[in-house]
């Protein structure tokens, strides 16, 4: 997101029988928010089902994940503050088959 210096916002397709495997930011809070489809949040010990128009939140040492067991992809909106996460994503490259980016 250019211009913006405390928070960074972007989206994440996943597809079908995919998943954001299991990971823990030190130090920023996330939301999520599903723009279409249906998957699991996996936060802490507690699993959570995800549709259209639900909103998960994470806060920092939180450890999560997300799973898209459906036949339909799954879209979701995210929200990293402070920003960072994202930076290494990008850097990490993203796995075929697996989470995209638009």
């Amino acid at each position: 997101m250019n211009g913006a210096e405390s928070l960074a916002m972007g989206m994440s397709l996943i597809d079908p029988k995919n998943q954001i495997p299991h990971h823990i930011h030190q130090n920023e809070e996330e939301a999520k928010y599903v723009i279409k489809g249906r998957g699991i949040a996996k936060i802490e010990e507690t699993e959570y089902e995800l549709s259209e128009e639900s909103v998960i939140f994470c806060a920092p040492g939180t450890h999560h994940e997300i799973l898209n067991p459906s036949d339909q992809e799954l879209c979701v909106i995210w929200v990293y503050v402070p920003p960072g996460p994202e930076a290494s994503i990008r850097t990490m490259g993203i796995p075929t088959g697996s989470v995209k980016s638009p």
